[in-house]
């Protein structure tokens, strides 16, 4: 027994030397200096930081920048953990943090869907399903400098449509109603019922691609012309599938070759974000 209690100590010392992810900023000296981005830090994708071998110590965790997708709190009255789901562009993982972890994490009302953060994690297991641990309440943080946009989901009106390039959407603006504007680069219509029409729409920014089922495509304004190479706007919902980044078309009248034809407008009365 003491011979595997001795083999633990050079762990649980390089653990409490390791740099928190979060640098203490309590004091005023400390206020005035640079803050550290993390720029410098070895970061993972989660696809490889979920893949690590479990119960390595230091080899089990990773410094993980992500998207967080949603939180999901315990049950009153139980231990349950606090649990945060994030995203990035190789996969997404449940991050776990216990009550007593997740209480003294610093600024916890800026962790809102789309926001950018920073983890120091343990790889997990549990219940057959890996998982991500923060053991710690300074590794865990919003990246420094990041602002949820203020067009996203989190605060622009459910019925607003905001016209933005295509280079700005992103996980962070995951269910975000936009308006957007390019070229149509690819189409596929609907080859049965039960699949959906798949446009690529490109801008100066990047392209993305855009998903109606029949019950749009059925109703469509005959003189919409989806031809590669026709100008396309549109009216969407940011959604993810398998991973990638999509804007789904949920009424015929939100696809037009021209802004014009939305006679309603978008109503914001803002520009295009950058």
């Amino acid at each position: 027994m003491l011979r595997e209690l001795l083999k633990t100590v050079p762990v649980l010392l390089a653990l409490a030397a390791m740099p928190a992810v979060l640098p203490a900023q309590g004091d005023a000296a400390s206020q005035q200096q640079p803050v550290d981005t993390g720029d410098h830090l070895p970061w993972s994708p989660i696809r490889d930081a979920v893949a690590k071998d479990t119960g390595k110590g230091l080899a089990s965790y990773s410094y993980i920048r992500c998207t967080l997708v949603s939180i999901q709190s315990p049950q009153p009255g139980t231990r349950q953990p606090w649990k945060l789901f994030i995203a990035d562009d190789t996969g997404q993982a449940p991050v776990v943090v216990f009550e007593d972890v997740w209480l003294q994490v610093p600024d916890r009302e800026k962790f809102v869907k789309g926001a950018v953060i920073d983890l120091f994690a343990e790889t997990g297991e549990y219940r057959g399903e890996r998982q991500l641990n923060i053991t710690q309440p300074t590794h865990i943080r919003v990246k420094p400098g990041f602002k949820v946009p203020r067009w996203s989901a989190n605060r622009v009106d459910p019925n607003v449509f905001v016209p933005v390039t295509i280079g700005a959407i992103g996980l962070h603006t995951v269910d975000s109603r936009v308006q957007l504007a390019g070229v149509i680069e690819e189409y596929a219509p609907s080859p049965v019922p039960r699949t959906p029409t798949k446009i690529t729409l490109r801008d100066q920014t990047g392209a993305v691609e855009l998903v109606f089922w029949r019950e749009v495509s059925d109703k469509l304004d005959p003189t919409v012309r989806l031809d590669r190479g026709m100008p396309l706007v549109v009216k969407g919902v940011v959604r993810t599938y398998r991973n990638q980044i999509q804007v789904n078309i949920e009424a015929p009248e939100h696809l037009a070759n021209s802004a014009t034809a939305f006679a309603s407008g978008n109503g914001s009365g803002e520009g295009v974000p950058q």
